[in-house]
């Protein structure tokens, strides 16, 4: 569900501990990461964050067959599309030979504002079948997926659990690649440590010219797991959201009633 970051997400925040790296091909490819520790939300100015509570669960009747997202925010419009799953606890599947193998660890408690028997979060990769290799340049990759904002933004943050090399991050604009990052980027010993000392909470900020309309998350492995993501688009007033819009249009309707009765007063 879409909502503005809460006092919740500012709990302890005197305890998190951050690091910023710069991500640059070339100056004009840059892009801003701080690494957060010891949090599990966004405390961005003007962010806003979905935390995927009100998310079709992963359908059990599926064992151990691939999962499809399809997800659209109920109030900022913004879609997740793809292959993935959302789920809660850690995952689960039937093997072959009998007994069960975990395909998705569910992301870390962190003290006071995470519960992690209680959040909703997303998978990617639990069902991996030969993907290999980094991003591709393009958005009609098999085995991603997709997040559509709904306009150019210059931020996007994650809560981001057992962090790993092959878990890669695009960020495109107009279908265009701006940068791809992978778990090395954000965490150096990215070895999939499932416990809070190996989760980060992850803002990804970008300038004027490296804008981003969608972002794509890829895993060559298993698995890929996030909660709580959050985005601020670059201009708002450029591509209202529904909520933005509500009040105009109660102001436009109001209008309307009004002129209606004076019509008929007269």
């Amino acid at each position: 569900m879409f909502s503005s970051i809460t006092p919740k997400a500012l709990f302890g925040i005197g305890l998190v501990a951050s690091s910023a790296i710069a991500l640059s091909a070339n100056p004009a490819q840059a892009l801003k990461i701080t690494v957060k520790e010891n949090t599990a939300f966004s405390t961005v100015e003007n962010a806003q964050y979905i935390d995927f509570e009100d998310a079709t669960l992963r359908d059990p009747s599926l064992g151990a067959g691939v999962g499809n997202v399809s997800y659209t925010d109920p109030v900022s419009g913004i879609s997740y599309s793809g292959i993935g799953d959302f789920v809660k606890n850690d995952l689960r599947v039937p093997k072959k030979n009998g007994g069960t193998r975990k395909v998705a660890a569910a992301l870390p408690n962190q003290a006071g504002e995470y519960d992690n028997k209680d959040n909703t979060y997303l998978t990617v990769g639990s069902f991996v079948q030969g993907q290999k290799g980094t991003l591709a340049d393009n958005l009609d990759e098999e085995g991603i997926v997709k997040i559509a904002l709904g306009g150019a933004s210059d931020y996007f943050g994650f809560y981001f659990g057992s962090i790993d090399t092959y878990n890669h991050i695009g960020f495109f604009n107009d279908g265009e690649l701006v940068k791809a990052i992978s778990g090395v980027d954000i965490r150096a010993a990215a070895n999939g440590d499932q416990g809070a000392s190996g989760a980060r909470y992850v803002d990804i900020f970008a300038e004027a010219d490296q804008l981003f309309d969608t972002v794509v998350f890829k895993s060559n492995g298993i698995a890929f797991e996030t909660d709580n993501h959050a985005y601020r688009l670059a201009d708002p007033e450029a591509v209202p959201t529904p909520a933005a819009v509500l009040p105009i249009l109660s102001g436009l309707f109001a209008v309307a009633k009004r002129r209606k009765q004076d019509d008929s007063a007269e």
